[in-house]
């Protein structure tokens, strides 16, 4: 059995990440990214050589497992890395994990708040294919952010693009009602807190449109 840990995972761009391969049947293992070879280890001697800068592969036979570490992950680390028994040809015997990085770029770049309009745009972001987003005042009421705009920003991930995200609400004013302010809170795994934006201005609005439509 060869078994690939951790799974799926969102380390920094920037820091280094191991993975680590565990082959039960006592054979060496051949490290793959996508259908790249990166290496073979031998399963007798802690020996392995990457053939790219990128990568160092180290080994401990005694216990069965080898390590692949990624130095200094960037977007074109992206991708599925493959552990495969080295005395299997048909590659039936192996396991991957997926790597996606996280931007540590986690914040908004620019917000409106004037009379009419509350916009609000992330910096550069990713992943959103996991993004979740709330829209409140600021006394609770809320309900789901619909992305008005994502803005490619020139990085991929896989085949992911890493973007800027906008979100926008004209709130329905009124001479009589209810003030509020707006608060647009953003969930991304790839980030430690939740990004929190809360406008400046204080709106009054009808009594029936408390929240984001």
């Amino acid at each position: 059995q060869v078994i690939s840990t951790p799974k799926n995972q969102y380390p920094n761009i920037g820091s280094n990440f191991t993975i680590t391969c565990e082959n039960t049947r006592e054979n060496g293992i051949t490290w793959n990214k996508e259908s790249t070879y990166i290496t073979d280890c031998s399963g007798t001697s802690d020996l392995c050589t990457p053939t790219n800068a990128a990568y160092t592969a180290t080994s401990d036979v005694s216990i069965n497992k080898f390590f692949l570490t990624i130095s200094s992950v960037s977007y074109a680390s992206c991708g599925s890395y493959t552990c495969i028994d080295s005395t299997d040809p048909g590659n039936i015997k192996s396991d991957s994990i997926q790597l996606r990085v996280s931007a540590p770029d986690c914040g908004f770049e620019t917000s409106i708040n004037n009379e009419s309009t509350v916009l609000v745009t992330t910096k550069c972001v990713y992943p959103l294919d996991n993004y979740k987003g709330v829209e409140e005042d600021i006394a609770g009421s809320d309900e789901t952010v619909p992305i008005v705009a994502a803005s490619y920003c020139g990085d991929t991930c896989g085949i992911q693009s890493v973007s800027k995200i906008t979100t926008s609400h004209t709130p329905e004013l009124s001479s009589a009602g209810r003030e509020v302010q707006y608060k647009v809170v953003i969930y991304l795994p790839g980030c430690a807190s939740p990004l929190t934006w809360t406008s400046t201005n204080t709106y009054t609005i009808k009594e029936e449109s408390y929240v984001f439509q």
